[in-house]
């Protein structure tokens, strides 16, 4: 059992030693990647006179609606290729500094795992999320009170709940999650 700790041990070595460059150099492009005294690509054009017209949206960012956005695996909040394109949009004004607020739909089940019987037919599996379980942040107004907006459908009204996810630049993705009164609703 030695020799074969003493083995991998050495191989993990070799591994680290050959790939060292590489692993500094993410390292360092992951450090201007945050780094906010970097201008981003938006503040670089709004320092040249002929863009001064894109100063409007430091007051009205631009507001970028969808069901679903492909952000990150665990935040099921996209079941295809349309959420992970509009993910990969908003994550790409974020890296840019956009002033943009994307709205969605916080799905306290998300989207379904499929998964086959012993017969080959399709089962799903629903996995309940739950919003105070990530890092999202209830969204109140400046008395410290949850934001929250009542919208009839219907025979019925729902109350939604405003959740918002940090980007890069800082800018928030409001997500709305239903609930009764105060206390969420569970299905």
């Amino acid at each position: 059992m030695s020799l074969l700790l003493n083995t991998a041990k050495k191989r993990l070595d070799s591994i680290l030693t050959d790939k060292a460059w590489e692993i500094e150099q993410n390292l360092r492009l992951f450090d201007m990647y945050m780094d906010k005294t970097i201008p981003t690509h938006y503040k670089a054009l709004l320092s040249e006179e002929r863009y001064s017209f894109l100063n409007v949206l430091e007051q009205k960012p631009i507001a970028y609606f969808s069901l679903e956005y492909g952000l990150v695996d665990w935040l099921q909040i996209y079941s295809g290729g349309l959420g992970v394109l509009a993910g990969d949009y908003i994550k790409q004004a974020s890296d840019m500094g956009l002033p943009l607020v994307a709205l969605g739909i916080f799905y306290h089940q998300g989207y379904f795992h499929q998964d086959f019987n012993e017969h080959g037919e399709q089962v799903e599996t629903y996995i309940a999320q739950n919003p105070e379980e990530y890092p999202l942040e209830l969204l109140k107004d400046e008395s410290g009170n949850p934001v929250y907006a009542e919208i009839e459908i219907v025979d019925h009204i729902v109350y939604v709940r405003a959740w918002k996810l940090k980007s890069r630049q800082g800018r928030s993705i409001p997500f709305g999650y239903k609930f009764r009164g105060k206390r969420a609703l569970r299905r």
